[in-house]
């Protein structure tokens, strides 16, 4: 009667087939096993968290440093076309002076100051919009790191209108080189017989006030430079346009910049 809890105890261990204390170390490796595997995936998500944590970062450096380089690169763009728009503007101003004196039938102009308007009005103003960073962003992928749609659209406008620019720049070559500016300047024996009064010029080449004038206010004299001037308004008006532009994703990316 005595003996009947330990073999009570006795048959609950044959239960698993493996004696009391047997069955009880096994648990103890069981939770113990558990408790494990519990921290090594603990350690596994930490350690996955904290790797996302450096990639976001490297990601947010990445676009920070990313984003300060567009931005110099588009003042020094900014810099560069200020110039090109004043000289611009001095052509059309010029071109203004230069037909009224040439239609004017009450002020007398020599032909001098006539010819110094024309050095001005055919002078040109190059600019070329050149953003080697952004070219290297777009090519490399780097660029989706902004994930700002209206620096992208400011962007696009930018492009547009240098495009433009670009364009009329060509069209205005061919002119000189090929086309109206070019017939005009054969005739009469080239830029500097328009531009400049020189004594050194051949003899042949040396116009009286008369006959210069009469050059000028011939049908295609007078279209060429109004193609001139019509090409340098255009190009002027989308020097303006680039201009804008700039301005605007200068302002975009500082508040990128502002906001980080």
């Amino acid at each position: 009667m005595g003996n009947k809890p330990s073999s009570a105890k006795a048959s609950a261990g044959t239960k698993t087939g493996l004696p009391v204390e047997a069955s009880a170390k096994a648990g103890k490796y069981i939770k113990y096993a558990i408790g494990e595997i519990i921290l090594v995936v603990i350690g596994i998500l930490i350690a996955l968290s904290l790797n996302n944590w450096n990639e976001n970062q490297k990601l947010n450096k990445t676009r920070n440093q990313l984003i300060q380089d567009l931005k110099l690169e588009l003042i020094s763009a900014q810099e560069r076309i200020e110039p090109a728009m004043k000289k611009t503007d001095t052509q059309v101003e010029k071109s203004k002076l230069y037909f009224n004196y040439l239609e004017s039938k009450e002020i007398f102009v020599h032909s001098d100051s006539l010819r110094s308007l024309l050095s001005h009005i055919l002078s040109g103003a190059p600019y070329d919009l050149e953003l080697p960073t952004y070219e290297e962003a777009k090519s490399s992928g780097r660029l989706s790191l902004l994930n700002n749609k209206e620096i992208l659209l400011g962007y696009s406008n930018l492009l547009v209108a240098a495009q433009g620019h670009q364009l009329h720049r060509k069209i205005g070559a061919e002119m000189w080189y090929l086309g109206s500016t070019w017939e005009m300047r054969s005739k009469i024996g080239g830029r500097r017989v328009l531009t400049k009064s020189d004594a050194n010029l051949p003899k042949k080449l040396i116009l009286s006030d008369q006959d210069y004038r009469e050059f000028l206010t011939n049908p295609s004299s007078y279209a060429a430079i109004e193609n001139v001037n019509n090409m340098t308004r255009t190009t002027g008006q989308y020097l303006n346009r680039m201009n804008t532009a700039l301005k605007e994703v200068v302002n975009l990316l500082e508040k990128e910049i502002n906001n980080k």
